[in-house]
């Protein structure tokens, strides 16, 4: 039995469609990203969640930053906000990062951003946010 399974669920694989409606311009995109750490800490008075929907297209250059968002916090994680893109392009890879400050210093930070939009990737996101070392510039 094993013998005929792996030779159907191989031709499937190689068959199927992927992502269906490759359309290059897809307009306007919207993302929500859920932001949570794993410290059992609440955010301290005066903590800001800044996320950033980013362009990563560009070989070897910083990424674009599509839109950004600040919100004020208040109580434990998750933290959800939800972010823009006017104008969305198939072709390029867009990802969601994230920062929590205090008093202008980064506490929390994102160790690898999330792809999110295009290229079969989702318009939910849930980003895990890492302690920034205690020397971290701002």
């Amino acid at each position: 039995m094993k013998n005929v399974l792996f030779p159907l669920t191989f031709l499937a694989l190689l068959f199927s469609p992927g992502c269906i409606g490759h359309n290059h311009n897809i307009g306007a995109g919207t993302v929500t990203a859920t932001f949570t750490y794993h410290e059992k800490v609440t955010s301290p008075e005066g903590a800001i969640l800044e996320a950033e929907l980013l362009d990563l297209s560009m070989a070897d250059t910083p990424a674009n930053v599509i839109n950004r968002s600040s919100t004020p916090l208040s109580g434990p994680p998750p933290y959800t906000v939800t972010l823009s893109s006017p104008n969305t392009d198939e072709t390029h890879l867009y990802a969601v990062v994230g920062r929590i400050k205090v008093n202008n210093r980064t506490r929390f930070t994102t160790q690898s951003a999330v792809t999110v939009l295009t290229q079969c990737n989702p318009s939910e996101a849930e980003v895990l946010l890492v302690a920034a070392p205690r020397n971290s510039a701002p």
